[in-house]
């Protein structure tokens, strides 16, 4: 339970943020005591640079999913055993109720309900579960915990979860079962979307809740439905399957990578005519840097850095001005300034290195509520948390 999970900050040695270009040049090296000192005229965010989880019973945990919640100061990560824990940003603590239960196994993704103060689904082994639950006093203490858990015949496990902006309803897909669920929460019914897709890897619902997309891992094609007729656009003309995808802020661009390359599409005005466009391609074809002289205070004896390769996944912030990428077989992250607009424009900033030991990224997301523009959160896979600030001009 509670104690299992252990809070620490980075060693003094190891409290460092590096943003590389992608000539390697080193662009900005801080300490985490500098930034936690200006984030403090913000919020308190200098205890969140570093996260550990710990079980101090020997089991063997790891991050599976880290979710942001809408509109309050919080977030909860999901991990490998099973439980669920949230971490309150205003009271810097732990909720002392995390959430548990025989049916929640081999937990797969967790989402925040839109316009709702606690209600989290969690998309597990044989289906899904909905939290609700009520803050009394102090955010980190749970009363009237309620949960309810449903099951569709095929679907399992429940891997992908989205909701609709207006959280009415929830959009479920497993990569055992060809179809897409939805789930009207309110009147408690569910239909499965006739198109078939095989394994569904990727859902997302547009912020502006008039697109669906949802994408397979055994084959190439992906679909985008628009929601009020639900009829779809089939793609199929790119050379593998879609690995991740996200949409911009406002719903008009969606980035979705294959392979070792992101693709944008800007989706129509009028919902109806689902002539989606596409604008533009950025290649991240996996390269090898060796360090040279010109490198100016990097440590000369860091090995040759590979850069780059297979997406992982991605993450837009709700600016529309950053966007992430993570890779399969490497511990960087790719970090891009993005102007929605008519053209869009991508614009590559440099690296993001995470912290020692780790080698891949497991999960990428941003914080809803950072007012200096976008804090990135990254749960890697040493069971690691950690947080990078990235201000933009007002």
């Amino acid at each position: 339970m509670y104690p299992n999970l252990h809070i620490s900050d980075l060693p003094h040695n190891e409290r460092h943020t590096e943003f590389r270009n992608y000539d390697n040049e080193s662009l900005i090296q801080k300490s985490h005591n500098f930034v936690g000192t200006i984030l403090d005229m913000i919020l308190d965010w200098n205890r969140l640079f570093a996260l550990d989880i710990r079980p101090t019973n020997g089991d063997n945990v790891a991050i599976v999913d880290l979710a942001w919640h809408k509109y309050q100061q919080k977030f909860s990560i999901a991990t490998t055993n099973g439980v669920i824990y949230m971490y309150d940003l205003n009271n810097n603590a732990w909720s002392t109720s995390p959430l548990y239960h025989d049916f929640q196994k081999n937990i797969k993704s967790i989402t925040w309900k839109p316009l709702a103060a606690n209600i989290l689904a969690v998309g597990c082994e044989n289906g899904y579960c909905i939290w609700k639950y009520k803050n009394m006093g102090h955010e980190d203490v749970m009363l009237d915990i309620e949960m309810k858990f449903h099951k569709y015949p095929g679907l399992a496990p429940v891997s992908s979860l989205s909701w609709s902006p207006d959280g009415h309803f929830l959009a479920t897909a497993s990569y055992n079962f060809g179809y897409i669920v939805i789930w009207d929460i309110h009147h408690g019914t569910n239909y499965s979307l006739p198109q078939y897709l095989g394994r569904v890897s990727c859902l997302e619902w547009s912020p502006d809740g008039r697109f669906l997309f949802a994408s397979s891992s055994s084959s190439p094609k992906f679909r985008i439905w628009e929601t009020k007729s639900w009829t779809s656009q089939k793609w199929t003309q790119f050379e593998d399957s879609c690995q991740a995808a996200c949409w911009s802020s406002s719903g008009t661009f969606l980035a979705f990578a294959v392979n070792d390359k992101i693709h944008f599409l800007e989706m129509p005005e009028i919902s109806e005519n689902l002539e989606a466009r596409y604008c533009a391609k950025e290649d991240l074809t996996e390269y090898q840097y060796v360090h040279n002289e010109n490198d100016g205070d990097i440590d000369h004896e860091i090995p040759p850095q590979i850069m780059c390769g297979t997406i992982k996944d991605m993450a837009w912030d709700k600016t529309g001005r950053r966007l992430v990428v993570s890779f399969k077989n490497n511990p960087l992250l790719a970090l891009y300034q993005t102007s929605i607009g008519d053209p869009l424009k991508i614009t590559p900033m440099g690296f993001i290195r995470g912290p020692p030991n780790a080698t891949t990224a497991e999960t990428i997301s941003f914080c809803t509520h950072f007012p200096r523009g976008a804090l990135l959160s990254v749960g890697w896979n040493t069971g690691k948390i950690s947080f990078f600030p990235l201000y933009v001009a007002v």
